[in-house]
C-alpha cells in the first residue's frame, strides 16, 4: 500500500476484498504516519468505512438474532491493521528472503504492541465483529507457482508468472502451482507468536475452528456464546457441518484445561466464575454431541460428512493435516491430537454417565426423538470403551473433583 495509503485505499484494495474472500492487494507494512492517518480518517470521514460496516452487518445477521448494529470502531480498525501487518510475512519479497529476519522481528514487536491495544470483546456483538474481521486469515491460501525449465527453475509466491523474465522461455518443461496455507506459513516464521496473539483476540473464531487452532481455544470469555441462544445454535451447526471428529481434540483440550484451573483454585470470586464457565461449557459439549445424534436420526445425514454414517468410523482418531500450532512447534505426526480426541470422547462419556441419573428431568422439545438420540450416543461411546481406557481414568478422576453432579439442562440445540 505504498504511495497513497489512505483509508479509502486501505478499504478498497485490502480490507473489503479480504472480508469478501476475493483476491486482494498486499503492500508493505504500514508505518506510524500511515497508521495515524487511518485513525484520523476513521474519526473525520467514517463514511469511507460504511461498505465494511454493511458487509459485517449482513454477515452478523446469520449469527445473531436480532442482528446487532455493527460499528467499525477503533478496535475494529486496529484488528484490520494487525491482520495487514501480519500478512506481510507471506508477501513475495519476504518469502524470497529479501526481507531480513531483523526487520521481520521488529515488525513482530510492533504487531505485538498493536494487539495489546485491542480490548477483549465485551458483548455478543463484539464477539461476532472480532470474528468476522479475523476469520479470513484461516481461509487464506497463497497460489505459489514453480516453473521448471532446462536451465533450472524459478518460483513465484502469490504473484503472476512473469514469463518475459524467465530464461529459455521456449524450453519450459513443467509449470506447477500449489496452494500454500498462509496461517501455517506465518506460524512457522518470526510472525508466528503475534499472529496467534491476534487470533486470541477473537475467542469466537477459536471456538468455531478448533480443528485448526486446537490448543489456542479457551472456554474462558465464551460465557456470552453459551448463554446467547442464536449464537450458540450457529456455533453448534458450524462445528457439526465441519465435522465433530476434527473439532473434538480442541474442545477436549479447552475443557480439561478449564477443569484443571477450577481444581487448582481455592475459594473466591475467581473460582466461582470459572465454575460457572465450566458448567456452561459442559452443557455446550453434551448438547453438541446430542445435536449431532439428533440430526443423524432425523433425516439430516446429508448435512454432515459421509464419514459420520458408518458407526465404526463415527468416532475416528485419525489425525487431520498439520495445524498452525503444530507447524510452529515443529510437530507433524498429529499424535497429540489423537490423545486429545480420546480425551474428548471420554469427557462426553463422563457427562453421559451423569445424565443417565437424571434423564427424567431433561426438558427435551420432542422427548421421544431426543431420548433416542441420547441412547444412540450412549451406544456409540460404549463401542469405544476399549480404546478410551487411560483417557476415561483421567477424566473420571477430574470430574470427581470439579463436576461431581450433572448441571442442567442438557438437550440438543433445536433448530
Amino acid at each position: 500500500m505504498s504511495g497513497r495509503t489512505t483509508a479509502q485505499a486501505f478499504v478498497e484494495r485490502f480490507l473489503l476484498p479480504v472480508l469478501q474472500g476475493r483476491e486482494f492487494l498486499l503492500g508493505t507494512p504500514l508505518g506510524s504516519a500511515e497508521f495515524e492517518e487511518l485513525v484520523r480518517e476513521l474519526q473525520t470521514t467514517p463514511e469511507i468505512f460504511e461498505p465494511v460496516e454493511l458487509h459485517l452487518q449482513r454477515r452478523a445477521r446469520e449469527m445473531l438474532h436480532p442482528a446487532p448494529l455493527i460499528d467499525f470502531d477503533s478496535a475494529a480498525l486496529r484488528l484490520s491493521i494487525a491482520l495487514h501487518q501480519a500478512l506481510f510475512a507471506a508477501h513475495a519479497s519476504a518469502a524470497r528472503g529479501r526481507v531480513s529476519r531483523a526487520r521481520l522481528a521488529a515488525l513482530a514487536g510492533d504487531l505485538d504492541r498493536l494487539i495489546t491495544q485491542i480490548p477483549a470483546p465485551r458483548t455478543a456483538a463484539h464477539l461476532v465483529k472480532h470474528h468476522l474481521l479475523v476469520e479470513p486469515l484461516l481461509r487464506m491460501f497463497r497460489a505459489d507457482t514453480k516453473v521448471f525449465f532446462t536451465a533450472g527453475s524459478k518460483s513465484f509466491f502469490g504473484e503472476p508468472v512473469r514469463w518475459l523474465r524467465l530464461p529459455f522461455r521456449w524450453q519450459v518443461q513443467v509449470e506447477q502451482t500449489v496452494g500454500t496455507d498462509v496461517l501455517v506459513h506465518l506460524a512457522q516464521g518470526p510472525m508466528g507468536a503475534p499472529t496467534m496473539a491476534l487470533l486470541a483476540r477473537s475467542p469466537l473464531t477459536l471456538l468455531l475452528r478448533p480443528d485448526r487452532l486446537l490448543k489456542s481455544l479457551s472456554f474462558e470469555g465464551l460465557d456470552l456464546v453459551f448463554v446467547e441462544q442464536s449464537l450458540c445454535r450457529y456455533v453448534t451447526h458450524e462445528l457439526i457441518d465441519r465435522g465433530l471428529i476434527a473439532a473434538m481434540p480442541g474442545l477436549a483440550h479447552a475443557f480439561s484445561s478449564l477443569a484443571g484451573k477450577v481444581s487448582e483454585n481455592g475459594k473466591g470470586p475467581q473460582k466461582a466464575s470459572l465454575q460457572r464457565t465450566l458448567v456452561l461449557s459442559a452443557q455446550f459439549l453434551l448438547a453438541l454431541a446430542l445435536t449431532n445424534e439428533f440430526w443423524l436420526g432425523n433425516g439430516r445425514q446429508q448435512h454432515l460428512e459421509v464419514r459420520y454414517e458408518p458407526p465404526s468410523r463415527t468416532l475416528s482418531f485419525e489425525p487431520p493435516a498439520v495445524t498452525p500450532e503444530e507447524a510452529q512447534r515443529g510437530e507433524t505426526d498429529g499424535a497429540q491430537r489423537v490423545l486429545l480426541a480420546k480425551d474428548g470422547w471420554a469427557i462426553i462419556a463422563c457427562l453421559l454417565s451423569r445424565v443417565d441419573r437424571i434423564v427424567d428431568r431433561i426438558e427435551f422439545p420432542a422427548a421421544d426423538r431426543n431420548l433416542a438420540a441420547l441412547r444412540r450416543l450412549n451406544l456409540r461411546i460404549a463401542s469405544l470403551s476399549g480404546q478410551l481406557g487411560e483417557s476415561m481414568t483421567r477424566m473420571e478422576s477430574l470430574f470427581s473433583r470439579v463436576l461431581p453432579t450433572c448441571p442442567l439442562p442438557f438437550a440438543p440445540i433445536d433448530q
